[in-house]
């Protein structure tokens, strides 16, 4: 901001004291006209920042999500290619006579000539059958007064024969 200056005066001259306050009142005058004339600008500019920020935000955001969508991705792509590798060793594998010959004998139960084949029929198991554990646990009833008291009559009978 540039001020103005005075006229310049004749040497030995003294402005009067309502000339030194007009001046001063112009002078005031002038540097409020200054600061009201930026205030708008200055209000300008911070919106104008504030919308630049806020439309960043989006694209910004935008850009955070493809990254991330990009690297899983990459992530399935490379277990895809681990699962592709695996699918072609396994079928190269099939493709020789010892796979074959295998699968024949595991799932078809095929034997080659000369050799002898076993079957194992499932039938009655032999071994003794264990109580339950819910049996084993429920307490054994007591015999009544009158069961007991027939249990001794009986033993004292045979006793007496």
């Amino acid at each position: 901001m540039s001020r103005s200056r005075p006229a310049r005066r004749p040497a030995g001259s003294r402005p009067s004291a309502g000339a030194i306050a007009a001046t001063r009142a112009e002078r005031r005058r002038h540097e409020r006209a200054a600061k009201r004339s930026r205030a708008p600008r200055a209000v300008v500019l911070a919106m104008v920042l504030v919308a630049l920020l806020i439309s960043s935000f989006y694209p910004a955001r935008t850009l955070i999500a493809k990254r991330n969508q990009v690297a899983a991705m990459k992530r399935t792509s490379a277990s895809l290619d681990y699962q592709i590798a695996d699918l072609r060793r396994q079928r190269d594998w099939l493709q020789t006579d010892e796979a074959v010959q295998e699968i024949a004998r595991s799932t078809l139960g095929m034997v080659e000539p000369g050799e002898t084949a076993f079957a194992v029929v499932p039938g009655r198991s032999f071994a003794p059958v264990a109580r339950s554990v819910a049996a084993a646990s429920r307490p054994v009833a007591q015999p009544g007064a009158l069961t007991r008291w027939w249990r001794a009559f009986s033993t004292a009978l045979n006793l007496a024969r």
